[in-house]
C-alpha cells in the first residue's frame, strides 16, 4: 500500500497536499498493523462481483498480498455503505473478533484515498472523459469517513 500510495500520488498533479499526505500516513500506518496474510482482490467495485447464486469476483488487475480487511473495506467504501452495513460486514466475516470499527473507517478511507489519487493520476497517464463523473463520486463516498486528524 505505501509503493502504491507514493506511486499514485506522485504522478496525480491535481491531488492536494493535505490528501496526498494522509494517504501515505494511513498507507504506512496499515503495512505495519496489517501484515499480508493472503491474496486480496483490491478493487471490490460492484461491476467487478457478479451473483448467480455464488459470488465470483473478476477483473483481478489491482491483486495484492494483503490482510482480508483491505478487500472488505474496498468493498464496503467503494459501494457506499452506511455504518450499519458496514457493522454488518464486519460481524459476518470476524464475528465476535472484528477490529474496532474506527480502524475499519480508518481502512476505508486509505482505500478511497487510493482511488481518488489513481483518478487524479488518470491524467497524468490518459485523458478520459469519465474522469471527473468518477472523482466527484470518490470524493462524495470520501466525505462518509472523516478524517481522524
Amino acid at each position: 500500500a505505501v509503493a502504491t500510495a507514493r506511486a499514485y500520488a506522485d504522478v496525480a498533479p491535481t491531488l492536494s497536499t493535505d490528501l496526498g499526505e494522509e494517504l501515505h500516513d494511513l498507507a504506512a500506518e496499515f503495512a505495519t498493523r496489517q501484515p499480508a496474510q493472503v491474496l486480496c482482490h483490491n478493487d471490490l467495485v460492484a461491476g467487478n462481483i457478479l451473483d448467480d447464486d455464488r459470488l465470483w469476483f473478476i477483473d483481478f488487475e489491482y491483486a495484492v498480498a494483503s490482510d482480508p480487511i483491505l478487500d472488505l473495506a474496498g468493498a464496503a467504501a467503494l459501494n457506499g455503505m452506511g455504518p450499519a452495513m458496514r457493522q454488518g460486514l464486519l460481524a459476518a466475516y470476524y464475528g465476535d473478533d472484528m477490529p474496532a470499527r474506527q480502524d475499519f473507517d480508518r481502512v476505508c478511507r486509505l482505500v478511497l484515498l487510493l482511488a481518488l489519487a489513481w483518478g487524479h493520476a488518470l491524467e497524468h497517464w490518459h485523458a478520459d472523459p469519465r474522469r471527473g463523473a468518477f472523482l466527484v463520486r470518490l470524493e462524495r463516498l470520501l466525505s462518509l469517513f472523516p478524517s481522524s486528524e
